[in-house]
């Protein structure tokens, strides 16, 4: 059966809070249970992808994260994380930043102005809550649909959305 890499190690550096700071944080994406971030799946199997932050000592009072991937590699498979608010929201929250309020939380229509990156795109921002160290920012679900070498979620760095 083909094998599909989901993704290799993607790292982003968050907008600096303090002016003296290199970088305020850093976030990966990981696979839920074993942490890794280079995986192989089959085409069919269904892999939970963590969004995990590292402050280290930097406080930090919310996150913006915009992905995008191929979806005719991998496609959403639990669209409705929060089934108590209306709509479609592909990210569970996670337990860091976790008093904060979910901005945005969604897969944006391909004819929405935002959507500039090529492929599906995801949305989760956080905001007016506080925390530091590492952890758990949301994760979100995906299945491998076709076989592929090499295929990567992205990280959308500009911030244009």
């Amino acid at each position: 059966m083909a094998r599909s890499s989901l993704f290799s190690l993607i790292s982003v550096f968050f907008i600096c809070i303090l002016p003296l700071s290199s970088r305020a944080a850093e976030l990966s994406l990981r696979q839920a249970g074993s942490g890794s971030t280079d995986i192989s799946v089959l085409v069919g199997d269904e892999i939970e992808v963590e969004l995990w932050i590292e402050s280290s000592s930097e406080q930090l009072s919310g996150a913006a994260i915009f992905l995008s991937f191929d979806e005719s590699i991998f496609a959403l498979t639990d669209l409705d994380r929060q089934p108590g608010i209306a709509g479609i929201q592909p990210f569970a929250p996670g337990q860091f930043l976790r008093n904060g309020e979910v901005y945005r939380n969604t897969l944006l229509d391909s004819d929405d102005p935002a959507a500039n990156a090529v492929g599906a795109q995801l949305d989760y921002s956080v905001m007016r809550g506080i925390d530091q160290g590492s952890g758990l920012v949301a994760s979100f679900r995906l299945r491998a649909l076709a076989p592929t070498h090499n295929s990567s979620i992205r990280i959308d760095e500009s911030g244009s959305r």
